[in-house]
């Protein structure tokens, strides 16, 4: 090629390259959330509803304060339809937990209310249903932990309102030498 053609056809690609970049693109990105594969390792959210009825949010919207005609109370953090499961895929309740619940906090003023009379052994009782059978029992627990070989066991007491039938102690946990490192009172208290 000879040097005139050579430096024309480098400055016809000089001076049309740069325009070449103006040119508009479209960038598309498609996500899937959730993953059709795999688990999240962590997820969070200010609020979740679960269910067919929450499913469009600006069918069934949340409260954003209180009384503006949100169907979901501003309050709630969680609302599910359906049951829920926690440690089991399959609950047969609004809420089934497999396993143990503790209520915790500052002070023990947590309680779990509205419950129904029980109607089977392992249902749980209220104290108005129990007060109301006219008699039944309880029992109290007062344990002291202790240093040496010697237990001194504090006095388990019942609550106003009922009386001790009998009490008994026993080591709760004892040490490698046979030494009791936390002793315990029982009292059977009645009505």
């Amino acid at each position: 090629m000879s040097k005139p053609k050579f430096f024309l056809l480098s400055l016809i690609l000089t001076l049309t390259v740069p325009f070449l970049s103006l040119a508009e693109e479209t960038l598309t990105i498609t996500t899937y959330y959730p993953s059709p594969y795999g688990v999240y390792r962590e997820m969070r959210s200010q609020r979740i509803a679960i269910g067919e009825t929450y499913f469009d949010g600006a069918e069934v919207p949340w409260e954003e304060i209180n009384g503006d005609g949100g169907l979901i109370d501003y309050l709630a953090d969680l609302v599910v339809e359906g049951n829920m499961g926690i440690g089991t895929s399959d609950p047969a309740e609004k809420l089934e937990v497999a396993g143990n619940i503790k209520l915790s906090g500052a002070t023990a003023t947590y309680k779990i209310t509205n419950v129904a009379n029980p109607t089977t052994d392992q249902d749980v009782a209220t104290k108005a249903y129990v007060d109301a059978a006219g008699g039944g029992y309880i029992v109290t627990t007062k344990c002291s932990a202790t240093a040496s070989s010697y237990c001194s066991y504090p006095s388990a007491t019942c609550p106003t309102g009922w009386t001790t039938s009998t009490s008994w102690t026993y080591c709760q946990t004892m040490n490698s030498s046979g030494y009791c490192l936390s002793c315990c009172t029982q009292a059977l208290c009645t009505k």
